[in-house]
């Protein structure tokens, strides 16, 4: 067996924090290790410490901010630090403002480097005065295996359906309402399309109701017409680029990688959060659409071939002089919420 020399860190084996760095994890040699298999930071910093990493990323970066703040893990975390590069990952906006924005500092010092998921936030990140700039963008990667498989199928269209993919309840903890869109811009849509005759089939799969398996939320994905992203802000999107993958059009707001691959034709589908907006895009684009199943394929190929050209671990970036740390501050509610993980997958 081959000795991997990498790691990645993420929260869940059904996360899209998952998902990328599995496809990633394809092209780049790299172990995976999911935060939730575990009931404690602690647990998690004894098995990392059982291999031998040259780079270990924490794409789940709460991880990362868990094990440093630890005084039980202080010994054991000097050590990792001097035989391996820490990178983590920013994939989103949640440590921009408000209470999370020192609290993210501090975790950039600490790290060797940092990654982020889209342009946007490079340029962000570049601007900040209270960190280092960020070493590069990552851009998430759909499961490309799995799409292959679905591309060889066929999958009936239907041109009436939209569907949307997301958690409606995503960011709750951290104190963000209706972060997705769902409440303002999903729900009222239904009853716009219900009014208008039921112009539209919309599909709504929303995984924190129900779980659905990868490979039947892509088909689904596949034969409709239409994927929705209704996001206030998001760090890639990932179900955009699923469709975009499918041939299926892609309407959405303009956040996370959308400005950069919805170009052209498909620049006309970057619109504004509100119901009504995407009630009259979908019927835009089913008189007269964006762009055909093809372009969007091909778009999403471009996209995909200078994303796999990106590295999580590059060692001309890492190994910058890393901050002082953390304050070891013991954190009971931290500690109750990595346990609540840990049983919600077990």
């Amino acid at each position: 067996m081959i000795q991997m020399s990498n790691l990645i860190i993420v929260d869940s084996p059904h996360s899209a924090l998952a998902i990328a760095a599995r496809s990633r994890a394809q092209f780049q040699e790299a172990k995976i290790i999911y935060s939730s298999n575990f009931t404690s930071p602690q647990a998690l910093c004894f098995e990392v410490s059982k291999g031998d990493f040259n780079n270990i990323f924490f794409a789940w970066r709460q991880s990362l901010y868990e094990i440093a703040k630890s005084p039980k893990l202080a010994k054991l975390l000097t050590t990792l630090r001097n035989r391996s590069s820490l990178g983590v990952l920013i994939p989103d906006y949640i440590g921009i403002t408000g209470i999370n924005k020192q609290r993210e500092a501090e975790l950039l010092e600490f790290a060797d480097y940092y990654l982020v998921t889209n342009q946007e936030l490079f340029e962000i990140y570049s601007n900040r005065d209270d960190c280092k700039n960020p070493a590069g963008v990552l851009h998430d990667i759909p499961n490309l295996q799995l799409i292959q498989e679905l591309r060889g199928l066929t999958l009936q269209r239907d041109t009436r359906r939209a569907i949307w993919v997301g958690n409606s309840k995503w960011g709750r903890r951290q104190g963000f309402h209706d972060h997705k869109g769902f409440l303002q811009v999903v729900k009222p849509l239904e009853k716009i399309i219900e009014k208008h005759n039921n112009c539209f089939n919309l599909q709504v799969i929303d995984s924190s109701k129900l779980r659905v398996p990868q490979r039947k939320v892509l088909e689904l994905i596949g034969e409709s017409s239409y994927i929705l992203q209704t996001s206030y802000s998001e760090g890639t999107g990932l179900p955009v680029l699923e469709g975009m993958a499918l041939g299926t059009i892609p309407i959405s707001t303009s956040v996370g990688i959308v400005p950069e691959v919805l170009k052209g034709s498909l620049s006309r589908n970057i619109i504004s959060n509100s119901p009504e907006s995407f009630h009259d895009a979908l019927h835009l684009n089913f008189e007269s659409p964006a762009a055909t199943p093809l372009r969007i394929r091909e778009i999403f190929e471009t996209y995909t071939s200078e994303a796999l050209t990106e590295s999580i671990f590059n060692g001309d970036k890492v190994r910058h002089s890393p901050g002082d740390g953390f304050s070891m501050i013991k954190s009971i509610k931290s500690q109750l919420e990595w346990n609540y993980r840990f049983w919600k997958y077990h």
